[in-house]
């Protein structure tokens, strides 16, 4: 059917392909955000794990303080995730 309307010259079929080509624009931009607000869920996930193991750790080793360092493995994933969100995966100009 696509490609019928597509090979006819009338102005409907112009009209038709200009909405169908708007709507995939549309389809992908969401694609496109939603991507992004995993990125931010994720990364804001990962620094709230990240500063929680520092803390238990800290808490838990306080004769050894550098053990907390080791909760600095998922906030600096976390840190990465956010930065991708805003340099990899850009809002699209409307």
């Amino acid at each position: 059917m696509l490609k019928k309307l597509a090979e006819s010259d009338t102005q409907s079929a112009v009209a038709t392909l200009a909405y169908l080509q708007e709507k995939e624009r549309a389809t992908e931009a969401k694609s496109e955000a939603k991507k992004r607000e995993g990125y931010l869920v994720g990364g804001l996930v990962n620094m709230g794990i990240g500063i929680g193991l520092m803390a238990f750790l800290g808490a838990i080793a306080h004769d050894k303080p550098a053990v907390g360092l080791v909760g600095l493995i998922p906030f600096l994933i976390g840190v990465a995730l956010l930065i991708s969100a805003y340099l990899a995966v850009p809002k699209r100009a409307a």
